[in-house]
C-alpha cells in the first residue's frame, strides 16, 4: 500500500513545513516523556491506597495503553475520509476533554 503511494516520488524530495516538523518533535517529547512519567507516579501513588501493589498500577497502566491503541486505530480508520475542519474540531474537543479528566483527577486527589 506505502510503495503505491511513493511511485515515481522520492519521499526524501518532499517538501514539509517547519511548523509541522516542530509539531511532530515536540509531541513526540511531551508524549514520550508523560508516557514515562506515568508509570512512575503510579508507583508512588499506590504506597496511598489500600490494597495496592504495583502489579495492580501494572496492570492499570497496561490496560489503558492497549485501550487506547484500539480506539486510535478505531478513529484512525473513521476519520480517513473525514473534512481538515472536522478532524480540527474533534482533536480540540479530545483535547478539552483529556484536559477536564486530569484536572477532575487532581481535584479527587485534593478533595
Amino acid at each position: 500500500m506505502l510503495r503505491e503511494q511513493f511511485i515515481g516520488h522520492n519521499p526524501s524530495h518532499f517538501r514539509k513545513n517547519k511548523i509541522i516538523d516542530a509539531f511532530i518533535i515536540s509531541e513526540t517529547f511531551l508524549w514520550s516523556a508523560w508516557n514515562f512519567i506515568t508509570p512512575i507516579f503510579a508507583i508512588f501513588v499506590i504506597q496511598h491506597i489500600k490494597g495496592g501493589t504495583i502489579e495492580i498500577a501494572a496492570l492499570a497502566f497496561s490496560i489503558y495503553v492497549i485501550t487506547r491503541v484500539i480506539f486510535e486505530i478505531i478513529t484512525g480508520k473513521f476519520l480517513t475520509g473525514k473534512s481538515d475542519q472536522y478532524k480540527l474540531m474533534l482533536t480540540i474537543f479530545g483535547m478539552i476533554l483529556m484536559s477536564a479528566s486530569y484536572v477532575g483527577f487532581r481535584l479527587h486527589i485534593i478533595y
